[in-house]
């Protein structure tokens, strides 16, 4: 495999690339026994079987390249549970009821259709960026263990679906549109929401890994005016919509309007802290100052997390929070589940609370105080730029005019001025990127706090336009 390849398709917490340009059947064979290799030489005693879980999204790519993979984890001695077509966490809840050492699942979640790549969990922990790398090393040195593991097949999801209806229970019959833009999670959540009680519309849940309606990708409200046209005209109590491989959640109320990713999080840690007040809620920078409000004012903590779900998990364990809420629309639950995304148990969830208020879900969102905010801006940087100099000479540039300014370096900057107007310049984990977002209470802050980012990136050679100010 070229360096150069290899060094393209290997990201932060995933293997993503083009197929059959970047990624193809040998590429997969050979990751394959990298994995193997690596499950092998890391294997814990509850491990000792190296019985590894792996699963595939529905992309017309999928099938060879996961018998190839599959085929390079039995090259090297490791046994394989075939799971098929199957959504992410349906990968990762086999690691808790299987027996199996580790999940792979074969996705490229929300991305084109002509993607696809690796997602893997290890002794039911996520692959860090440290994991991917070792992989890329015994693939650029190329000694793989020998060996002659097995293959079985199984269907998780009766067992996985019996699970959910044991946690959750919706005390009252919900109307919701489903939207799975032809996605994984298509192939399932009809059926389980059927049998929370719920009365359910479909929208592109047939099962077409080439998206042919649109992109299954929740945060993007552009691709969900059909979602929202059918929620006002079947007056549905709101509409859901997964990604491509069923980790991201997004939710539309009843007027058809989605419900930003961080307000829909803090809706689902104050639910939790109501049964446990004073807990540890974890949320990456850039979340709404509103929606940590929310959370604070219901009796919870806020603790920031680097972006990403091995960061999101790792900050969990380490702050022993029960829950975890992304931008993205991945939300992490641990006070009755695993701790994985997952967003048809997210899903349920939100029907359960809805269900036990009795209220609409436009009424909920309104109970969090009004905020200024910017979209978020994605600035491409210059292929050379010293991203870690940048952000450091940003930081200084902060401090130098705003010494009382709160500065967290958690992900990137995001820096608070004294009128509680912040900004954030994050560092992309996958692309050679600048994220940008900035937030007031009062429109003249965000004005204000806008206009130093331009200065500040400026200054470093870096242009853009903020979509709205």
């Amino acid at each position: 495999m070229h360096p150069t390849v290899l060094s393209e398709i290997v990201h932060a917490y995933d293997i993503r690339g083009v197929y059959p340009v970047e990624i193809n059947e040998e590429v997969f064979f050979t990751f394959g026994q990298a994995f193997g290799t690596y499950a092998i030489c890391h294997g814990s005693p509850e491990s000792a079987n190296n019985n590894i879980a792996v699963g595939r999204d529905n992309r017309p790519s999928g099938e060879s390249l996961m018998k190839s993979f599959i085929g390079g984890l039995i090259s090297t001695g490791c046994s394989v549970t075939d799971l098929g077509i199957v959504t992410t966490p349906m990968v990762n809840f086999s690691e808790y009821t299987s027996g199996v050492s580790a999940g792979v699942s074969i996705t490229a979640s929300h991305n084109k259709p002509e993607f696809n790549g690796l997602k893997i969990s290890f002794n039911k922990k996520p692959f860090l960026p440290k994991g991917y790398q070792e992989l890329k090393k015994f693939i650029e040195i190329g000694k793989f263990e020998k060996g002659k593991g097995k293959l079985k097949k199984e269907d998780i999801w009766p067992k996985y679906k019996e699970h959910i209806l044991q946690l959750v229970k919706v005390p009252h019959k919900l109307r919701i549109v489903i939207d799975s833009g032809n996605g994984t999670t298509g192939l399932f959540a009809p059926d389980l929401f059927k049998s929370l009680g719920c009365e359910i519309i479909e929208l592109y849940t047939e099962s077409d890994g080439t998206f042919p309606n649109h992109l299954p990708y929740p945060q993007v409200e552009a691709y969900y005016k059909k979602l929202s046209q059918t929620i006002r005209e079947a007056k549905a109590d709101f509409g859901i919509a997964f990604d491509g491989d069923g980790d991201r959640l997004g939710v539309y109320d009843e007027k058809g309007n989605f419900v930003q990713s961080d307000f829909l999080g803090a809706i689902f840690a104050a639910s939790i802290l109501e049964r446990k007040s004073g807990e540890n809620i974890v949320v990456n920078v850039g979340t709404s100052s509103a929606a940590s409000d929310y959370v604070e004012r219901h009796g919870g903590k806020i603790v920031y997390s680097k972006t990403g779900y091995p960061f999101m998990m790792n900050t969990m364990q380490k702050v022993r929070s029960p829950f975890g809420a992304e931008l993205s629309g991945h939300f992490y639950f641990k006070d009755e589940y695993y701790g994985f995304g997952d967003a048809t148990y997210a899903a349920a969830r939100f029907c359960q609370i809805i269900g036990e208020k009795k209220v609409a879900v436009s009424q909920l969102v309104h109970t969090f105080p009004k905020v200024y905010a910017t979209e978020e801006v994605r600035v491409n940087l210059p292929e050379r730029t010293d991203k870690e100099k940048l952000i450091e000479k940003v930081k200084e540039e902060i401090i130098r005019k705003y010494p009382e300014a709160k500065i967290n370096l958690t992900d990137g900057v995001l820096f608070t001025l004294p009128n509680g107007s912040w900004g954030l310049i994050r560092l992309s984990n996958t692309e050679n990127v600048l994220s940008l977002r900035a937030e007031s209470k009062k429109g003249a802050g965000l004005k204000q706090v806008a206009l130093l980012m331009e200065e500040l990136l400026g200054a470093q050679g870096v242009i853009f336009n903020w979509k709205q100010v």
